[in-house]
């Protein structure tokens, strides 16, 4: 194909992309709920509320679109994992002293491991020193290796800086955007990661032999500094937590920059970072105090020591290799690709000249360390067969329950009423990257990644498949399908998109792929604007859709928009939120460590026999959901007590009602919202 010939399809794939790309910017607005009606079709099973046109019509456009960008350039897809080695440590002079060094390591390992049966006895300093000591065997090998190390220190040190831009971008945009935000009081099942932080730091349960998830293993924990906390000193674990989240996806946003300059190119790791971090699960990470950070930081390293072990031969990193496996194959989205890369070290280790057969044994029980406290029984592994695939949730009850739309009374009827198709469930994984169901629960719109990183996810992928994929390029596939298994079943009547978290990291090597792509097919030789203004252009639309996008069409729970009318409100009397006895999820707790000034909780059967005897209002803004007045009725009962009561009825960015509030008349106060987010509600 002639060079303008092949300019011509780029060009007509690249504005087919756009085509898919721009909508997401100004998507349609759904009123919410939107029951789905009992005919309907598979568009609307999978994206329900969506005009099917709109979705439709997208992935149309970006199926052609990726085709002929891949098309227009030849040749096979830019992802590389590497010639291997001649030996191992890269056939450099050991140090006469590292077989002993390495003995050494062997015994500490076996011991490490057979002190992992008794890990359900270990006290909090145990645990620590147990989880810490992973890191020693792998530590003691590379001692063995010092001028690998030296090279490898060299190499990063030198391409650090680069690698530091992009995140550096996104921790200054997300610390303003996501530090105690409101919005983190819309993840409301996430707050029972807090509560199982609070168990484990009050010691009721262990960090590495019990499971508060079933078949997930609370050793995680450790990451997040639990050890560090009594149970005196809880107050502030949220702000802590945040902290933790924002560290770790940094960190995992640098290992992204490493893989993708080692897999595919230095160009393209900047924009392989951007993809990552400004996607909206990766921002919804510094929001949430669920551990979702977790697959991708454990994605990333593993395909790092990998690379290391089949590139450089490393010994520490098979050891290092074998006490992340253990770790993070104790988590159900991370097992299969972690049994995969495992097969692959394995074979690396089988074909290279002079097996080292001593490390391996260091590798092999350290990873037996790291899985063996707190293993799943056969009565583990039935209830998380039921939990995770035989449960018949219907995922809108469910949100409008948590989100105080609807009485608790339904919660019964919420957990049986989900039904799904057969393909419904499977064809939503598949589309996961480039078109989601709307998930206000995760802060989450209509899709997973930013818009331009979706499209050039999909270039990537359309590049692996048109032309004969070479061997890193079906691992990374690989690495895909084992990532997103989990999401072919669900607990309800739609696809769960958190089990599609492990295959983000491969996703991403992709979406440099397809920049390479696309960058390739340019005319001339593109310089390092084209770069620079493709990663620019994934941040900004990254922004854009998670801080402007997401809280227009995606409802917010009552208690995020009572904290938020609270913060918009300069002055006035003090507020008070009235929530169910007993306390319903985690209102009381979020309402405590979400805001820098806690916002008094207050049970209504607590109000009723308290304030609501007063003879005139107590100077205090109180407000509740609209599932506690469906229960209490609070409204006539105000309105009956103080007629002269100043009611508002305060909506979400989607418009919708999310929470009443009521103030004395007399006190002049008003939420400080937008006009068009309240309205004055007359007790006749």
């Amino acid at each position: 194909m002639k060079r303008d010939a092949r300019f011509v399809l780029a060009a007509v794939g690249g504005g087919l992309l756009l085509a898919y790309a721009i909508p997401l910017l100004a998507p349609p607005d759904v009123p919410w709920p939107l029951p789905m009606p009992a005919d309907a079709g598979l568009w609307e099973r999978i994206f329900p509320g969506i005009p099917p046109w709109w979705v439709a019509g997208r992935l149309a456009c970006l199926l052609a679109g990726a085709m002929l960008v891949a098309a227009a350039r030849p040749g096979r897809v830019p992802l590389r994992i590497g010639r291997p080695a001649a030996a191992w440590s890269a056939g450099e002079e050991t140090p006469r002293w590292a077989r002993g060094v390495r003995w050494l390591a062997l015994g500490l390992a076996c011991g490490h491991a057979v002190a992992g049966l008794w890990a359900a006895d270990f006290g909090r300093a145990a645990e620590v020193v147990y989880f810490a000591f992973l890191g020693v065997p792998a530590t003691l090998v590379a001692a063995t290796e010092p001028a690998l190390a030296r090279r490898i220190g060299r190499t990063l040190a030198a391409e650090l800086p680069r690698l530091l831009v992009v995140p550096g971008v996104w921790l200054l945009w997300a610390l303003g955007v996501a530090w105690r935000s409101p919005r983190a009081a819309s993840i409301v099942d996430g707050w029972l990661g807090v509560e199982r932080l609070e168990q484990v730091a009050q010691g009721l349960q262990k960090a590495l032999a019990d499971s508060a998830i079933p078949g997930f293993t609370n050793a995680h924990m450790m990451l997040e500094g639990v050890f560090l906390f009594g149970s005196d000193d809880l107050a502030g674990l949220f702000a802590w937590i945040q902290g933790v989240h924002f560290f770790w996806t940094t960190v995992s946003a640098v290992g992204v920059g490493v893989l993708v300059w080692r897999m595919v190119g230095r160009d393209a790791a900047l924009v392989g970072q951007a993809v990552f971090l400004f996607s909206p699960f990766a921002t919804s990470c510094a929001y949430t105090p669920l551990p979702m950070y977790l697959m991708p930081l454990c994605s990333v390293s593993l395909l790092l020591l990998f690379l290391a072990v089949h590139r450089t031969r490393s010994l520490s990193a098979l050891v290092a290799f074998g006490a992340l496996a253990g770790f993070a194959g104790r988590i159900p989205q991370q097992t299969l690709a972690v049994a995969l890369l495992g097969v692959l070290v394995l074979y690396s280790l089988w074909r290279a000249p002079r097996r080292p057969w001593l490390v391996a044994g260091v590798a092999a029980l350290t990873m037996l360390a790291a899985a063996l406290p707190g293993l799943p029984s056969p009565e583990m592994f039935a209830t998380m067969r039921s939990e995770y695939t035989g449960a018949q949730g219907q995922y809108l009850g469910v949100e409008m329950i948590l989100f105080g739309r609807r009485s608790f009374w339904y919660t019964e009827q919420a957990l049986t009423a989900g039904r799904a198709s057969g393909i419904d469930v499977p064809l939503g994984a598949l589309l996961t990257p480039f078109a989601i169901v709307r998930t206000p629960l995760r802060l989450w719109g209509d899709t997973l990644f930013d818009p331009f990183g979706g499209a050039l996810i999909a270039v990537g992928l359309a590049a692996a498949v048109l032309r004969r994929p070479t061997r890193s390029a079906l691992l990374v596939l690989g690495l895909v399908a084992a990532g997103g298994a989990l999401a072919l079943a669900s607990a309800g009547d739609r696809v769960s998109h958190t089990r599609m978290i492990a295959a983000v990291v491969p996703l991403v090597l992709f979406a440099a792929a397809g920049f390479e792509v696309l960058r390739r097919s340019l005319p001339g030789r593109p310089s390092g604007a084209v770069t620079s203004g493709t990663a620019l252009a994934v941040m900004l639309a990254g922004m854009v859709l998670f801080d402007r996008v997401g809280p227009r069409i995606l409802p917010a729970s009552a208690v995020e928009v009572a904290l938020e009318t609270r913060a918009a409100t300069a002055a006035g009397p003090d507020a008070v939120l009235l929530h169910h006895a007993p306390p319903w999820m985690h209102d009381e707790r979020i309402a405590a460590q979400l805001p820098a000034r806690p916002l008094p909780a207050v049970a209504y059967p607590t109000f009723a026999a308290g304030d609501l005897w007063a003879e005139t209002m107590p100077d205090r803004v109180y407000f509740w959901s609209p599932a506690l007045d469906q229960v209490r009725n609070v409204t006539n009962t105000v309105c009956d007590r103080w007629p002269d009561v100043a009611l508002y009825a305060v909506r979400d960015g989607t418009g919708s009602v999310a929470v009443f509030a009521a103030a004395p008349a007399a006190s002049g106060w008003e939420p400080g919202l937008p006009a068009w987010r309240w309205t004055t509600v007359r007790c006749s």
